[in-house]
């Protein structure tokens, strides 16, 4: 793998960017090999990554050893922490093909719609829905806007973008599934971890800053002009605000991790029924959860 470089500016920013960088490599060696990383592995990687270098700030749940089935209602549930405010995500990966094609129409394997499952998941669970991909293209072969004035440009912080699943979903219905067609909705996904006035104001904390990005996302296709026929078109999904506590099931997390008790099977079943996110992520200032 070749060696990169990412500019200093905050641990957590830089190992976000670190990570959009080895993903950009990844994906560049699916492209190129006859051994290919799925999402599920590219996915491991950065959390393991991001967990090791900032532990104080990053702390991650791993269901994928103790679920009972292959149904899952996303790869993770991802929540913002500040004091007395929570910005809760739920987040489905995925890895662009050779071809420059996301696999946005994937179902599971009883023949369900995975993009309707992550939906229906933020719905029950009052979250919001959004998409990662992991990308690699040639450079210059794709122009993607670049609205970032802390770093420069540079193609290997395209590695990982986020992107609002509603928009995506509005895009997956005219069959547009290609990274022309959504680049335009993403963003570098360094964005939710650095420049902390950008989307916010910088002294309120991560979740109002999470919240913030998570709504100018979803207002990125309507900078889109001939999507603007969507606006209507809007699901029951919740509304993108932050919230004054953490849920129950991620509260019992939390307790279970502190009494020693360990994350059970039974446990996750008994809080997310069936379709439980491969990880949980809790992001920010983690002991303010931790001590209370």
């Amino acid at each position: 793998m070749q060696n990169i470089t990412v500019p200093v500016f905050d641990s957590l920013c830089s190992t976000f960017q670190l990570q959009a960088a080895r993903t950009w490599s990844l994906v560049k060696n699916n492209h190129n090999t006859p051994v290919h990383l799925r999402e599920d592995g590219i996915t491991a990687l950065n959390l393991q990554e991001l967990y090791q270098f900032n532990s104080n700030r990053f702390l991650v749940f791993d269901f994928t050893a103790k679920k009972e089935n292959a149904i899952t209602g996303a790869d993770w549930e991802w929540w913002f922490i500040q004091q007395n405010s929570f910005f809760g995500t739920v987040v489905q990966a995925k890895v662009l093909s050779r071809n420059l094609i996301y696999s946005i129409n994937q179902s599971d394997t009883n023949g369900y719609p995975q993009i309707q499952r992550l939906l229906n998941y933020a719905i029950h669970y009052q979250v919001t829905p959004l998409y990662c991909f992991y990308n690699y293209w040639i450079p210059g072969t794709q122009s993607p806007n670049w609205f970032c004035h802390s770093f420069g440009n540079r193609s290997e912080l395209w590695g990982c973008t986020l992107a609002d699943a509603l928009n995506t979903l509005l895009l997956h219905q005219r069959k547009r599934h290609s990274v022309k067609d959504l680049l335009p909705i993403s963003v570098p996904w360094h964005c939710v971890a650095c420049c902390p006035g950008i989307y916010s104001d910088e002294l309120q904390g991560i979740a109002t800053r999470a919240c913030g990005f998570a709504q100018a996302l979803r207002q990125r296709l309507f900078e889109v002009p001939e999507e603007r026929d969507f606006r209507e078109n809007i699901l029951d999904l919740p509304e993108i605000n932050t919230k004054r506590e953490l849920p129950p099931r991620i509260r019992s997390l939390i307790n279970a991790l502190q009494n020693g008790d360990g994350i059970t099977r039974e446990l996750i079943n008994d809080l997310w029924n069936e379709t439980p996110p491969d990880y949980v992520v809790l992001q920010g200032d983690i002991t303010t959860v931790l001590e209370q």
